[in-house]
């Protein structure tokens, strides 16, 4: 996987589309602020349990809203018709399959972190564009974590070198107040769009080139 040419076209993308980008990623930031503003003050005191529930309820209204962000993203990186409508779409459309895939990956998660570290990481790098695999299309949750461990195969070193190398960005982000982020978050969120959607075309002619054999090799016995 060429992570330049991925940085470069996920650099003139951001700077080509960036109020666009920011128009979803500052809603996304109002979600999360008012997370911290209801959990941290508005909430505090309450009985532990209390607080609990509706975090987990606060959680599970939001999971469709993730879905819908990486739905608009990616749009916008195939140049496709894209919408603030689009953040919404799966509290309409599957929302079932989206609560029900985030909890399985919560899940994976956190045994991998029981496992300690390294494993976590490995669980989260196989596991990490499954969210993507369902807004593409498939569906069925356990299918669309099955196509993301798929697609990782052979990658996941490539893949956790290509996050590794914006810890500087990160770090250009803290020592600015978080200036810097203004740019950063939405660089980095797109280029791991476009990563995906790279290793998507290196992996799927493998299967269309499977699927042509397949179809020839079934004429020829008919």
């Amino acid at each position: 996987m060429d992570r330049n040419l991925i940085k470069k076209e996920a650099w003139n993308l951001t700077k080509e589309k960036f109020l666009d980008i920011w128009k979803a990623l500052i809603i996304n930031f109002v979600i999360s602020l008012a997370y911290v503003v209801v959990f941290n003050y508005i909430l505090k005191g309450l009985n532990q349990n209390v607080v609990s529930i509706i975090a987990m309820l606060y959680n599970l209204i939001t999971i469709p809203f993730s879905f819908g962000l990486n739905k608009y993203l990616l749009a916008i990186i195939r140049k496709q018709e894209h919408s603030i409508k689009d953040l919404f779409y799966y509290y309409k459309h599957n929302i079932i399959e989206t609560i029900v895939l985030s909890m399985i990956l919560s899940l994976c998660y956190s045994i991998g972190l029981v496992l300690y570290l390294i494993p976590a990481i490995i669980m989260y790098l196989f596991l990490s564009f499954s969210e993507n695999c369902l807004v593409d299309g498939t569906i069925n949750p356990i299918d669309a974590l099955a196509k993301s461990c798929n697609l990782m195969k052979g990658y996941k070193w490539d893949y956790f070198n290509f996050l590794i190398s914006y810890l500087l960005w990160f770090f250009v982000g803290i020592c600015t107040m978080g200036l810097a982020f203004i740019w950063v978050l939405p660089y980095f969120t797109i280029s791991q769009k476009i990563y995906y959607l790279k290793l998507l075309e290196l992996k799927e002619p493998k299967k269309q080139k499977t699927k042509a054999k397949a179809k020839t090799k079934g004429k020829k016995i008919k």
